[in-house]
């Protein structure tokens, strides 16, 4: 059975070798049996001759992310060897003011409110990837991640490769959005709107050079005057706003002439950003005004908007007639003034009927005028109907079946040598 050391230790009993001679049991206790403390410091110096280089890189899908937008980052460890790694600790903590975590392929062994990522064992010539997305908070700043191997159960020769760095450089943000309003959605025609945009900066940073189309429609709309911030170019409709702060608004008010009847005049307001821009939903803004369609009262009253005086009055009515009824050729009467106006042509006699109608709607005294007229580009002479409207102490001619004639001047036939068939309150056919 095997002899305990102790026993030896304790005894003063002789002990002879196999030729017979005499050994100390004390010089086998402390010769031949190592100690426990002696066993423990071979086993720590194997231990500490484990060695394993762990190469830290860091790389990120995006180098100039804009605000708000999302970037990849991969951490990437390598063991250059020559033994395997194990328990290897690597810090990789995102600064919460400038960036926001949104997700991990650690599978758990990356905490990313402590920033540790745990890998058990990594063998000699492999590496390992963590990806981490993240959102962008900040802007017109730069933004620097560290990776950095902190610790591991075997030893790393070479610290140099253990820290690695990423900086994005993230450019100025501003969210800007815009609002249109109107002072009245159903206005008339010729009547007055006035219209405001309104621009705001959401932030974070200051906008500058903006550039807002007010989508204005001279055909439709047509701009009047205007005041406010920034410089407004009548011709093109552009308004532009050197610079707006972060939190600031600006506003422009523009008055308008409706231009169009019967219809539904959709305007949009307008912003290509310069500064980046998160949001390009608000960028845009629309009013949709509905003008009704004309009667003989309505046009009536829009035409007399800003004159000041009976003759400004007539020549209104003559000019609007002429230029937006066109001269249909055919005998005798079919429309009737609102007939025209509805359909917006007519002959002689229905377009000497509608001038009469306006005219008498503003109180205006109008007569018709009838005769047999040579005209210069046909070359015959032919029945005609044309109009005399009383102001300023005289009757002028008005005469709409042709865009060469004017208020009070007739170009299209001759005016010295006619046949006068009569003159009119009330035309009899």
């Amino acid at each position: 059975m095997p002899i305990n050391n102790l026993e030896y230790a304790n005894c003063d009993t002789a002990v002879v070798d196999e030729n017979n001679n005499q050994i100390n049991n004390r010089e086998i206790a402390s010769t031949t049996l190592p100690s426990n403390n002696n066993i423990e410091e071979q086993n720590s110096e194997s231990t500490s001759d484990i060695i394993a280089d762990i190469n830290v890189t860091q790389s990120a899908s995006n180098y100039k992310p804009n605000y708000l937008q999302y970037v990849t980052f991969s951490v990437n460890m390598k063991n250059n060897g020559p033994n395997t790694a194990k328990n290897i600790t690597t810090s990789y903590l995102l600064n919460n003011h400038y960036l926001k975590w949104i997700s991990d392929d650690g599978h758990g062994s990356y905490n990313y409110k402590t920033g540790i990522w745990y890998v058990q064992t990594l063998e000699n010539g492999t590496n390992i990837t963590l990806h981490v997305v993240a959102q962008i908070i900040a802007s017109n700043i730069t933004i620097t991640n560290r990776a950095v191997y902190t610790s591991g159960s075997t030893v790393d020769p070479n610290n140099l490769n253990d820290l690695a760095l990423t900086s994005l450089n993230v450019p100025p943000s501003a969210d800007i959005s815009i609002t249109h309003k109107a002072s009245i959605y159903n206005p008339k025609y010729l009547n007055h709107v006035y219209v405001t945009i309104i621009v705001k900066n959401n932030g974070p940073n200051n906008a500058q050079n903006l550039t807002i189309n007010s989508g204005l429609n001279p055909k439709l709309l047509k701009v009047l005057s205007r005041y406010g911030d920034g410089y407004f170019n009548y011709k093109t409709g552009i308004w532009t706003i050197s610079s707006l702060r972060n939190g600031s608004t600006n506003i422009l008010h523009i008055k308008l002439k409706v231009m169009a009847f019967n219809t539904i005049i959709k305007n949009i307001v307008s912003y290509q950003p310069n500064t980046y821009d998160s949001n390009l939903k608000n960028n845009k803004a629309g009013i949709s005004l509905t003008v009704p369609k004309l009667t003989i009262s309505s046009l009536a009253y829009s035409l007399a908007i800003d004159t000041t005086t009976r003759y400004a009055r007539a020549l209104n009515i003559f000019n609007w007639v002429r230029d937006y009824v066109d001269y249909s050729f055919y005998y005798g009467t079919r429309y009737g003034a609102s007939g025209t106006l509805k359909l917006l042509k007519g002959n002689c006699v229905d377009l000497s009927r509608l001038i009469v109608a306006l005219a008498r709607a503003t109180g205006l005294s109008v007569r018709y005028r009838y005769g047999t007229c040579y005209f210069y580009k046909s070359h015959h002479w032919i029945s005609h109907v044309w109009t005399n409207i009383y102001v300023n102490h005289k009757w002028y001619s008005a005469d709409a079946s042709n865009n060469i004639n004017q208020f009070g001047v007739i170009k299209s036939w001759n005016t010295s040598n006619y046949i006068s068939n009569g003159i009119y309150t009330t035309l009899p056919f």
